[in-house]
């Protein structure tokens, strides 16, 4: 190797220099003396040349060592350990071979070295080259281990950061899932404190009045407990340590030297003689509201660079907004529990994602569920797999209770059946849910749970009853047809024997005995009408319904032709309206018809009969009126008039069976209309009877 340039010159070129902004260190490793003093003496005017054995010297920091065969195989083993230990920062080695020993190992020298020392030498020279291509060598691997030095040193820069975001991210994702205050400062102290380089970190809130700064979470290196320390904060903004400034100015405040703050905090000294060197405070502010102060330290100064202060920034408002959140949300839930709680009608709400986010007791006791492992789970799987198996009929209950979410109904509602079981009692409960369209649950929705089981069993009383009633009444019925019948047949008896003694003995009988025959036989006259009437009054519901179209018309004209005598006899004049056409049974209707206006003759007083029957179409029905111009009926009477047997008759008079308003007011009703009378003595009576508009029919 030739050290000097042609004519002894040495060539001129810049010096490599090293971070610090001193001398780059060589290491010289030659055997041969006269080639280490030359290079030594020329290296010594840009580097720093040591010279020296290098197990001395290689913890010490070297850019480069320049050696020579001789010395790598007597300093093998040193140069190896040195080369691993300092990876993956590179610590590059020019190994020199002289001519004679270059043309002995032949040109497979790079392969015979490295099954020697593996990939320890990162340059090789072998023949004699120029002092200029020498220094460009040197300078080339000085340059390689500085963006070496620059690439390590951005990579754990990179790595830390990365480590910081990780941290910052999980303590996100956990405070999504706190649901109090408490946890959320518990928590946000823990994940700082498990990832490092934080050694320790507490939560603390500012008392305007008190000023001072209640620690509420601490977390980290064994500093005893926080309960009975505060730190004092006055109205002054100078002389503070970072956590108070940070309560005035509501800025996050660094410390890379914690020892260089002032004593403020009473408790520094303790934390100080912990090792923790460095600290941040990161105000916890959202919506202009300070809910405290985040206080992470370190154990080093200068922990905290720029872009980490700016990853633990975002944690101040990232923690107040959860902390903000989760006292909604409790005072919401208190509300809720308020209103909703004590009340008997069992309720459940479900979020905007179909998650059951709450429940009252009610609910728990009407279906025998656990909120506490109720709440949070997602509301089909729990209805399908849970609930539905608690009532009578599962499968329509359970598409009914899951539906809305799929078919977004607006107000549902129906009755389910809770059968009895050792966790719950029997109960019949009425549904009805409805979208929450507004605060926290908007997108969610509501059920509410009506305990009806008392209403369902006094239904099912009356219905019992009902029908015990209507065998009573058809038993009552055909017991009234059968008297009634069987009495038609004794009487006639009387009443034949009775005449055939007075056609017999007629010459033999005085006046008095005439006058008994008479009324003997009138009151078999009357007593036969009487069981006529009732027979009718029997049969109006026991006959089948033959409900059909029916011209009203055609049933007012066939009631006249029967009245033909009456009416001939009274003089009577009857007129009518247009009258529709309805669904009924012809029957009845008829006798309703002739029963009316036979009344109505009856009662004429003294003058001829004017009787006018008219129709009224109003909402939902039709309005009959059969009004007359006779004697009238005290008001006090107008009720009382429908009776069965009832014999008050216009004005006072006793007559007829008492039977044939009450005919009338059951044809009435059993074509599901109501009938009555207005009429004031002297003036008349109108009698008003509705036919339901669903009877009417388009024939």
């Amino acid at each position: 190797m030739t050290p000097h340039g042609p004519n002894g010159q040495t060539a001129a070129e810049p010096p490599a220099t090293r971070d610090s902004g001193g001398m780059s260190r060589i290491l010289l490793l030659l055997d041969h003396e006269e080639n280490r003093r030359l290079l030594a003496e020329w290296l010594s005017s840009e580097y720093q040349v040591v010279q020296a054995n290098p197990s001395e010297v290689l913890d010490e920091t070297i850019d480069l060592c320049l050696i020579d065969q001789s010395s790598l195989q007597r300093y093998d083993d040193v140069l190896l350990e040195s080369k691993d230990a300092v990876r993956p920062v590179f610590l590059p080695y020019l190994l020199v071979v002289s001519q004679r020993d270059s043309k002995r190992l032949g040109s497979d020298i790079w392969k015979r070295i490295d099954a020697v020392v593996g990939d320890c030498i990162d340059e090789l020279i072998t023949t004699p080259i120029q002092k200029a291509e020498l220094q460009g060598r040197i300078e080339s691997l000085l340059r390689a281990r500085q963006q070496s030095l620059q690439l390590n040193e951005q990579t754990e820069e990179l790595e830390t950061l990365h480590h910081i975001n990780t941290v910052i991210r999980n303590i996100t994702r956990a405070l999504v899932q706190a649901s109090t205050r408490e946890e959320i400062e518990q928590t946000v102290c823990d994940r700082l404190v498990e990832a490092e380089p934080y050694r320790f970190a507490w939560i603390g809130e500012p008392n305007s009045d008190t000023k001072e700064i209640e620690p509420l979470a601490w977390a980290g290196t064994d500093t005893g407990d926080l309960e009975d320390v505060t730190v004092s904060f006055d109205t002054s903004e100078t002389g503070q340590g970072p956590c108070e400034t940070a309560v005035h100015t509501r800025e996050m405040q660094v410390s890379q030297n914690l020892s260089e703050q002032p004593d403020s905090e009473s408790w520094k000294e303790h934390l100080t003689e912990a090792g923790l060197r460095s600290v941040v405070s990161i105000p916890l502010v959202y919506d202009e509201t300070l809910y405290g102060i985040l206080n992470v330290y370190a154990d080093h100064a200068d922990a905290f660079d720029s872009d980490e202060q700016d990853l633990l920034e975002e944690l101040g408002s990232t923690i107040p907004y959860a902390m903000q959140t989760v006292i909604a949300k409790e005072r919401y839930r208190s509300f809720v529990e308020d209103i909703f709680g004590p009340s008997e009608v069992g309720v459940r709400i479900l979020d905007s994602s179909g998650t059951i986010a709450w429940l009252n007791e009610a609910f728990e006791q009407y279906f025998g569920v656990d909120r506490t492992d109720t709440i949070g789970r997602d509301n089909a799987p729990f209805v399908r797999s849970d609930l539905k198996q608690i009532v009578a009929d599962p499968e329509p209950f359970a598409e009914m209770v899951t539906a809305p979410y799929d078919e977004t109904t607006d107000i549902e509602t129906f009755e389910c059946h809770v059968p009895p079981a050792d966790d719950r009692d029997e109960r019949y409960l009425h549904h009805r849910s409805q979208p929450i369209k507004s605060g926290r649950y908007a997108g969610g929705r509501i059920e509410l749970y009506y305990d009806i089981t008392k209403r369902k069993r006094v239904e099912a009383e009356l219905e019992d009853t009902i029908e015990k009633l209507e065998r009573s009444n058809a038993d009552l019925e055909q017991f009234a047809y059968a008297a009634s019948h069987d009495l038609q047949e004794p009487l006639r008896m009387v009443s034949s024997y009775v005449q055939l003694l007075e056609d017999r003995y007629a010459d033999d009988l005085d006046a008095d005995a005439q006058e008994f025959i008479d009324f003997a036989v009138d009151g078999a006259d009357r007593m036969r009408e009487m069981i006529e009437d009732l027979l009718e009054y029997s049969r109006v519901n026991s006959r089948n319904k033959e409900i059909q179209p029916i011209d009203c018309n055609t049933v007012f004209e066939q009631s006249l032709t029967n009245l033909q005598i009456e009416i001939e006899e009274s003089d009577a004049e009857i007129t009518v309206g247009s009258l529709p056409t309805i669904n009924g049974d012809k029957t009845q209707l008829l006798q309703l018809f002739q029963n009316l206006i036979s009344n109505a003759i009856e009662y004429a007083g003294d003058e001829p009969p004017r009787v006018h029957v008219s129709t009224e179409e109003r909402e939902n029905e039709w309005l009959f009126s059969v009004r007359d111009q006779g004697i009238g009926i005290d008001p006090d009477d107008a009720e009382e008039i429908f009776e069965i047997f009832n014999q008050v008759g216009e004005i006072g008079e006793d007559t007829g069976t008492g039977i044939g308003l009450s005919i009338c007011q059951k044809i009435v009703e059993y074509h599901d209309g109501d009938i009555w009378v207005e009429s004031e003595p002297g003036e008349g009576s109108t009698f008003f009877f509705t036919i339901s508009a669903s009877n009417e029919t388009n024939s």
